[in-house]
Order: structure tokens, then C-alpha cells, then sequence
């Protein structure tokens, strides 16, 4: 087992070595157990800090905003050594850390707030082992122990929640929380948690123009140490317009040429192609815009494959593949960084859906907290005007609308409990139920049921706000880093800043709306930028592959010799009727067929040749 002491030097990488483990038994050492290799990050362009002293030790890997005074790293070691773990609640920023305090021999491993970055860990020989790559995990065991109600929840919710993982022995550190190793064993510890962030519900209003001030200066801290050109992902839509809008302001101090070059990946299928959007925005922000080669349904399989692979877990649906190509753009294009939109969802919403949550909202806070404002009650009666509005929302659709909002404000988890219900039976009649007994689906499904009910009583609108900060976005960001890890590209997120987020999800929602249209508090910015109405009242939401389409007609071959000629199929931990009735019907299951040709690519190049047991013996 190599290491490093103190007065040896600094490891290239601690954080992202293909596995390390903290050995409490010697004080003044850190391991990392062969006969792994440490790798660094001279291909992302970015060092990690490091800080080892008799008091103290720090690795960290990412960036603070602002930096800490005499280093981050450094800064870290100094709180830490006076307030302890609590150090963390202050900190802001995208990164992965290890402090490790040999007087109290204790260590702890923590993730950024909002899961920026992946960790994760597992014990080997009583040792913990940590990465930010699963997969090196995954194949320390000779024979891969899936975890059943981790498998369960990915076909049933697209995503696993928690600390799980696909595996038993894995597990993953979620966001806002730090793993402590002592000698009492090993133990989570939650330092960020966005439920107490939604109750806090301050009163005073957020103007745009503070908002505004709040999103610029996270983008220049961002920009700080980075030399021009910079690069923005740039489709067109709210998120990304903002924050390349806001780049492109901040880069005219700089005399380089181009200042600004954004980026964006059309995919080519009729209308969902994002381009000509795109090419609007560039044309107001007055940045040098260069798209990538469109997502072909031809080239869909072979893309999807290495996408997988690099994500390092599987997904739903098109398996990100959209985000990956653009990461591979980013990177044909010599760049190292690239800003982002993503995040701004979780605080605003971006579903058209979402919409009869916020005017459900209202009835919510009437009907179990005994109070309306005055902003939710303006908000309820504008989506009342549209959807009786004849001319624009016919009867029969009216009715369902109407209906939603009364349900969601009364019986808040009915719905979502229906729509878990749907997806579960449909996974259900996929699955073996001779190798996954009615016990395992049910805890499954408990912990499911679980997870909703604490969402929702948060309300309707803050359900979603909720899930997408503990569940949905850390999953994407976790997925995103690993696609631009690949490519040598740093992706960095304004919008995902406590000083950006947290006003936002301190108020109530509709404080935030005076038209009935999704984030259209976003869309008044954009407005007030001098961004063409075209591309402010464009109907946007998500970025993603036409799969229903795709498998319906040119991939539904590929689909079915992956699903019914793959190793699930074989292991016997699918039913063969039940795949060939997903098939019959791909209009409505064609999400679950997706994630089922996802996890067999998953299973092939994590496991090769070796078909582990879907269940423990």
C-alpha cells in the first residue's frame, strides 16, 4: 500500500484517485491502496489543494466562491480546527473533500451542496475506500451483488434516491451531508438541508434587479483565474440565455477576440431542433456561436453506448445523451471550462405541469397552514382566467386543469401517488417474480412512498422544488461531471449557488409569478435584457432525444435484440411477456424501455462477461 506523509509533497489527486482509503492507525499519513493508480487532473486543466500539518489535514477538489483567505484548503484546516464539521455549512461552491484530524482521530468525507460532484465509497477489510468513480468501485468484487431495491427504484422512478446505489456494497454520499469515520464506525451527517431551507418562508420580496446583481456576481466569481475566450452552453431557453448574457457583460473588460463563443447541439427531428433559438440568443448576447453535429436517430446507438459508459450508472430514458454530446463539442472546440445553465428548475420550475401546482399552492396553505397571500391569491386567479379562458384552453381540457388544482391543494400526494402506482405495475409486469419476491417490491416501493409523502408535505410547487434538490438534479450533475470529466472539460454552474438559490427557495413560489407561464420570472429578465419575445414566450422544457419516436420506428430493432437478447433476459430477472407487452404499446412505455436498454449497456461495460445475481441468494 503506497501513501504519502507529511514533508513528502502533494499527491497529484487524493479526492479522484481510482480508489483511496484513510487509514485512522497513522496519524500523519494518507493512503491511497494499491495497486490502484492515482490520477490527477492536468487534463482538466484544475490542481487539487492540499494542506497536511500536524493539526490538521485538508484535500479538496473543486473550487469555493469567493476562495477562502490564504487558500481554500488552508482555510478549511483553520475553521475546522476551530468549530469542527460545521465548517462545511459555510462553504459555497462545486466541490469534494476530505479533512482528516488526527487528534480526534476522526476523518470525514463531504459533498458539495447540491452534488455538483460524484462520491462515493464502500468498505473493504474494514477499511473505507472512496471515489468519485463508481465504477472502479463496482469492480473491486469479482461477482457484482446488485442491490434490489435500488434496481427497483430505477425502473420505477428513473433514478435512485438516498445513498443507494445499483449495487449493495456501494453506496453514494449525497449532497449537502459528509461521511465521518471515527472509531465508532462510519456515519452520515446531514450539514445542508434544503427541507429547512423551504420553511424558512421570508416575506420581503426579491426585486429582479437584486437577483439579477446576486446571478452576475456568481458568474464572475466563476470567471475569476479563467483567460478568454470564455464558453457558454447556449440553447436558447431562459437558463442558459441568462447566464451567457451575463458572461458576455462581464468578458467585454477583456481585449481578447472573440470575448465569448457559445455552443449548442441540435438534434434532427422535426421540432426539436434547438438551433435556430440558439442562434437568436448568440445574436443579442454578441458572442461567436458554433453548433455541433445534430443527434441523428442513426447515430443513436453508437453514442449511446460510450455515453453510458463514461456516466459510470445507469439512467432513464435517453440516458442524457443530448448533455454528453455537447460535452464532446465542448471539448472539439480546445476549451477547458464551459458555463451552464442547469439549476435553475429546481428553484423555479421548469414544467408546464408545474403550473397547476402553483395555483394549487394556494388552496394548500389555506386548507393545512390557515393562511393565503396576496400573491398566491393573484397567481390562482390568473390560471383560473386562462384556463376558462375558451379561446385559448377548450372545455374538456379546462375541466382537467381545474380539477388537478383542487385534488393537488386538497389530497396534495394523490396524484403523484396514481402516477407512482402506473409506473410501478408497469415495472412490475417486466419483472421476475420468481427471482424478486413481493417482499422485495414492497420495500421498494415503501421507501418510495416514503420519499413522497416528506415531499409533499413541503406543498405541491415545493415538492418539486424538494425532490429536484435531493433526488433529480444530483443525479444529473453527477452524470454531467463524469460526461465532461471525459472530455477534459470543467462544466461550472452560476445558477447553483447558495447566494443564487436559497433567496429563491426561501419564498413562496408565486411571489415569483405574475403570468401564468413557467419561470416567468426568468422570462421577465430576459425581457428586461432586450432578448427577442420570440425566444421569451418560447415554450421550453428539458433537453432530451425524441425516444418515443426513435423507438417507435429506426431503434425499435435496436431495442428489443438489447432488452430480450441481453443479460437481464438471460439471468431470468426479466419476464419475457411482460418486455413484449412494452413493445406492443411504446407510445406509453417508451421511458421504461429506454431504461431498460440503459441498464443492459451498463451491465456490459461494467461487468463484461461476469452476470453477478440480480437478487442475494
Amino acid at each position: 500500500m503506497g501513501g504519502y506523509s507529511r514533508g513528502e509533497g502533494s499527491p497529484t489527486s487524493l479526492i479522484d484517485a481510482v480508489a483511496g482509503n484513510i487509514d485512522l492507525g497513522e496519524p500523519d499519513h494518507v493512503y491511497c491502496s494499491g495497486p490502484f493508480e492515482i490520477r490527477g487532473y492536468e487534463s482538466l486543466a484544475e490542481r487539487l489543494e492540499w494542506l497536511s500539518t500536524s493539526d490538521v489535514f485538508v484535500a479538496l477538489s473543486g473550487r469555493l466562491f469567493p476562495p477562502l483567505e490564504g487558500g481554500s484548503a488552508a482555510g478549511i484546516g483553520r475553521l475546522y480546527g476551530q468549530i469542527g464539521p460545521s465548517v462545511l455549512q459555510g462553504l459555497n461552491g462545486e466541490f469534494l473533500a476530505v479533512i482528516y484530524h488526527p487528534g480526534q482521530t476522526r476523518a470525514i468525507l463531504a459533498r458539495d451542496h447540491f452534488g455538483g460532484r460524484p462520491l462515493y465509497y464502500r468498505m473493504v477489510n474494514s477499511a473505507l475506500v472512496f471515489s468519485s468513480s463508481f465504477r472502479s468501485l463496482a469492480q473491486l468484487d469479482t461477482e457484482p451483488d446488485y442491490d434490489e431495491t435500488g434496481l427497483l427504484e430505477l425502473l420505477v422512478d428513473g433514478k435512485i434516491g438516498s445513498s443507494r446505489t445499483l449495487l449493495r456494497p456501494v453506496r453514494k454520499a449525497r449532497p449537502g451531508h459528509y461521511i465521518q469515520i471515527d472509531e465508532q464506525g462510519l456515519t452520515e451527517c446531514v450539514y445542508w438541508d434544503a427541507e429547512k431551507v423551504l420553511r424558512r418562508r421570508r416575506t420581503e420580496a426579491l426585486s429582479q434587479d437584486e437577483f439579477r446583481q446576486r446571478l452576475r456576481e456568481s458568474v464572475a466569481q466563476r470567471m475569476t483565474g479563467l483567460e478568454p475566450p470564455f464558453y457558454s452552453y447556449l440553447s436558447g431557453g431562459t437558463d442558459s440565455s441568462l447566464v451567457s448574457c451575463l458572461v458576455s457583460e462581464l468578458a467585454r473588460e477583456t481585449e481578447t477576440e472573440p470575448r465569448l463563443v457559445t455552443l449548442s447541439l441540435g438534434i434532427d427531428e422535426r421540432g426539436w431542433d434547438e438551433e435556430p433559438y440558439a442562434r437568436l440568443a448568440s445574436e443579442r448576447i454578441g458572442s461567436v456561436h458554433k453548433a455541433g453535429r445534430p443527434l441523428s436517430l442513426e447515430a443513436f446507438p453508437r453514442l449511446l453506448e460510450k455515453c453510458i459508459r463514461v456516466a459510470e450508472e445507469s439512467a432513464k430514458g435517453d440516458g442524457g445523451l443530448p448533455y454528453y454530446c455537447a460535452a464532446l463539442h465542448a471539448s472539439e472546440q480546445g476549451t477547458k471550462h464551459v458555463f451552464s445553465g442547469d439549476g435553475a428548475d429546481g428553484s423555479f420550475g421548469g414544467r408546464p405541469s408545474l403550473l397547476e401546482a402553483l395555483a394549487a399552492d394556494t388552496l394548500y396553505s389555506l386548507v393545512y397552514q390557515g393562511r393565503v397571500t396576496a400573491s398566491g391569491l393573484r397567481l390562482l386567479r390568473h390560471c383560473l382566467a386562462r384556463y376558462l379562458d375558451p379561446s385559448t384552453t377548450p372545455r374538456r381540457a379546462a375541466f382537467r386543469h381545474l380539477l388537478r388544482i383542487l385534488i393537488q391543494g386538497v389530497l396534495p400526494t394523490f396524484l403523484p401517488r396514481k402516477r407512482l402506482d402506473r409506473s410501478s405495475r408497469k415495472a412490475r409486469a417486466v419483472i421476475s417474480t420468481s427471482l424478486v419476491p413481493d417482499s422485495a417490491w414492497a420495500k421498494a416501493m415503501a421507501v418510495l412512498r416514503s420519499e413522497l409523502d416528506r415531499a409533499y408535505r413541503l406543498g405541491p410547487f415545493n415538492a418539486y422544488r424538494f425532490t429536484s434538490f435531493t433526488k433529480s438534479d444530483p443525479s444529473r450533475f453527477r452524470a454531467l461531471w463524469n460526461w465532461h470529466r471525459s472530455a477534459s472539460v470543467v462544466p461550472t454552474y452560476p445558477f447553483m449557488d447558495r447566494r443564487v438559490c436559497e433567496p429563491v427557495l426561501e419564498r413562496e413560489p408565486a411571489a415569483f409569478y405574475e403570468r401564468p407561464r413557467t419561470k416567468d420570472f426568468l422570462r421577465r429578465l430576459m425581457e428586461k435584457e432586450g432578448f427577442s419575445m420570440r425566444l421569451v414566450v418560447r415554450g421550453k422544457s428539458g433537453f432530451y432525444a425524441p425516444l418515443m419516436r426513435w423507438y417507435a420506428n429506426g431503434l425499435r430493432a435496436f431495442a428489443e435484440e438489447m432488452v430480450l437478447g441481453g443479460r437481464l433476459m438471460a439471468s431470468g430477472l426479466l419476464d419475457r411477456d411482460g418486455v413484449l407487452s412494452l413493445f406492443s404499446d411504446i407510445p406509453r412505455n417508451w421511458e421504461l424501455i429506454g431504461t431498460l436498454v440503459n441498464l443492459e449497456i451498463w451491465l456490459r461495460v461494467t461487468f463484461g462477461d461476469r452476470p453477478g445475481r440480480p437478487v442475494p441468494k
